[in-house]
């Protein structure tokens, strides 16, 4: 499973920026991963990518955080003691 697979690419991309800041030498790139091999075999292995994009995956599951303003309200509604009545069925 790869979560946030919209990162994958930006991530790999800036690592390879250092690795080739960091050595001048070709001969010292052995020593590290190509981006795009390290893509391919993610590809191979994967089953699963979860993305914060809508990008035309075969399964798309949406959801929102839970809304949680009215258990912050610092003021009850002024009819709150009739609708809880109402509710349990007590007047």
């Amino acid at each position: 499973m790869v979560a946030a697979e919209e990162e994958i690419a930006p991530v790999l991309a800036d690592h390879w920026s250092d690795v080739c800041a960091a050595f001048a030498d070709e001969d010292a790139h052995h020593l590290y991963v190509s981006p795009e091999s390290i893509s391919e075999t993610l590809s191979e292995r994967t089953r699963i990518w979860l993305s914060s994009h809508a990008a035309g995956q075969a399964i798309e599951l949406h959801a929102q955080s839970a809304d949680t303003a009215a258990a912050l309200s610092p003021k009850p509604s002024p009819n709150w003691r009739s609708s809880c009545a109402r509710d349990t069925g007590r007047s």
